[in-house]
């Protein structure tokens, strides 16, 4: 969609996926990084064209997840999927070119809820039940 300096929002393309998901972020020019819901892959590609396909990696959990159990982003200048799983309080971070990665876990980090890429390859995480930003 597109919103004009009036306010005035036009659609541009709407793309019907397989399964429900929860959370978007940009790949690259002509694909995005979905967070799934009830799917047996938590993280996957779409593309502009409409095409599926899953993120598999090491570290990422093999597990269905309900809306808000779960949340991803991509930070492009690591090429990494960090994904987040609101009841194991954790944060995986799975670089997808080397299959390198990482799993957080901070009692700074409680009920992980979104998560976002900063600059320079920073990553934001919203954690419930400390109501702070880590």
């Amino acid at each position: 969609m597109m919103v004009s300096k009036k306010s005035s929002i036009t659609l541009q393309k709407t793309l019907i996926t397989s399964v429900g998901c929860s959370t978007i972020a940009l790949l690259d020019a002509d694909t995005f990084i979905v967070g799934t819901i009830k799917h047996q892959h938590p993280v996957r590609t779409v593309t502009v064209q409409g095409q599926e396909g899953d993120i598999r990696h090491k570290l990422l959990p093999d597990k269905k997840y309900r809306r808000h159990e779960s949340s991803c982003t991509y930070v492009p200048c690591t090429n990494t999927v960090v994904f987040s799983d609101r009841d194991q309080h954790t944060v995986y971070m799975c670089e997808i070119t080397s299959g390198d990665g990482r799993v957080i876990k901070s009692d700074k980090i409680r009920k992980p809820r979104r998560i976002c890429a900063g600059p320079a390859g920073t990553v934001f995480v919203c954690s419930g039940d400390t109501h702070c930003m880590v």
